[in-house]
């Protein structure tokens, strides 16, 4: 299916109730736009883009609620459909619920929900899979594709850096590592008038050559950014083969290639923020600084 024939989708920002922190409203909407990129079944409008047009046609979104206010959105946007949602926090539990609106007859063609206790943060996981209904249920379709390469949620690329995340086998919610997802958004978000981000997760050590292929040739990725200690020998033969692209990974070689950067901190400097909280929270307040076994046994 050629992209000009995928139906269009704009994805309204998710609508939090009054006691949820407002920051995580972009990452879960970006989120939920990914997943929507990802099935590769709709060709999703750009966030600034919806933004823009809204505000030219003084529409306010904020805290939108019937059916009939979508669809207008819809029509101003020339979308296709339409997807809103809201997140509310309920007895102790976090609760998103997201619909898929047809804007020609306005019918529900497609709605999810996900409920997670713990912290805000699992708003951020819940998306992924709601937005996985919603591309599955809704529209034409799903085009049969490769593991996840979702395209980025700030539009095309075109005139900006490329920057693929390789995410390996760190731990993770849903597959994706907290962390580093949303270090990417934060920066998408940021930097987005020169900033195209791409990520591709779950790859494993004999796939990490290829997933880099995919990010250079795909989608013209001139920076890779990788955080699985445990690539480290897969990152500088995957440098080896692309001398013009920057890799920047977490861990430390000597033997990588000029264009391979290494970041990490030193496992030392754990034992003195361990320390300082463990001063913090005893009875004297005294400050301790345990000293690591390794240490001991050097010689003075």
């Amino acid at each position: 299916m050629c992209i000009s024939a995928l139906p269009k989708v704009a994805v309204l920002d998710i609508v939090l109730s009054k006691d949820i922190d407002p920051s995580v409203t972009v990452p879960i909407t970006e989120t939920l736009m990914e997943e929507m990129v990802t099935s590769r079944s709709f060709t999703v409008l750009d966030r600034s883009y919806v933004a823009q047009v809204l505000k030219e046609k003084e529409f306010q979104v904020a805290g939108l609620v019937s059916d009939e206010q979508i669809v207008r959105v819809g029509q101003f946007l020339g979308a296709d459909y339409v997807v809103a949602g809201r997140a509310q926090y309920v007895a102790e539990s976090y609760f998103l619920v997201a619909k898929m609106i047809e804007v020609k007859t306005g019918v529900i063609t497609a709605q999810a929900s996900e409920t997670g206790q713990v912290k805000i943060l699992i708003l951020l996981d819940l998306a992924r899979p709601v937005g996985r209904k919603l591309a599955g249920g809704g529209g034409p379709s799903p085009v049969a594709s490769q593991p996840s390469m979702p395209q980025t949620t700030q539009g095309t690329a075109a005139g900006k850096l490329s920057v693929g995340f390789i995410y390996g086998n760190e731990a993770t919610w849903q597959g994706v590592p907290y962390a580093p997802e949303a270090a990417r958004l934060f920066l998408q978000e940021k930097h987005k008038d020169w900033l195209a981000t791409f990520f591709v997760d779950r790859v494993p050590p004999e796939g990490f050559g290829d997933a880099v292929d995919r990010l250079v040739k795909e989608q013209g990725c001139r920076v890779i950014i990788s955080s699985d200690i445990w690539l480290i020998p897969q990152v500088s033969a995957a440098a080896r083969n692309h001398p013009d692209v920057i890799f920047e990974h977490y861990g430390w070689s000597e033997n990588c290639p000029p264009n391979v950067g290494m970041y990490a901190i030193n496992d030392l400097q754990g034992y003195y923020l361990t320390g300082l909280l463990a001063g913090a929270l005893s009875r004297s307040g005294k400050i301790a600084f345990p000293t690591p076994p390794r240490v001991r046994r050097r010689r003075p």
